[in-house]
């Protein structure tokens, strides 16, 4: 197979695969788990299955998190759409001062 065509199935079959819902059980990992989550990522690298300057698995949870974050806020629709706080209404609500303007 081509190097791309390869790189692009280890992509969305095994990283996928590694990345499900990590936003959600990333931060109930240990130390030594992310670790092997990175080093899984490396040898993936060194058998030439994604390329070397690639992601690293927290720049994969960082760039996820913010698709999903962009996908909500672009989508009024989206059902997670109501959970996040109300930006539309925002004033500024400044106190009364205590001494005289000039």
């Amino acid at each position: 197979m081509d190097v791309n065509a390869v790189q692009l199935v280890y992509k969305s079959v095994v990283l996928s695969k590694l990345t499900y819902a990590v936003i959600a059980w990333l931060r109930y990992t240990t130390a030594a788990e992310k670790q092997r989550l990175e080093a899984c990522v490396r040898r993936a690298v060194r058998a030439g299955l994604c390329p070397a300057d690639g992601p690293n698995v927290q720049q994969l949870v960082t760039d996820g998190d913010d698709a999903l974050i962009g996908r909500i806020l672009t989508n009024e629709h989206h059902v997670l759409r109501e959970l996040l706080p109300d930006t539309t209404n925002h004033q500024l609500v400044l106190r009364k001062r205590t001494h005289s303007e000039h």
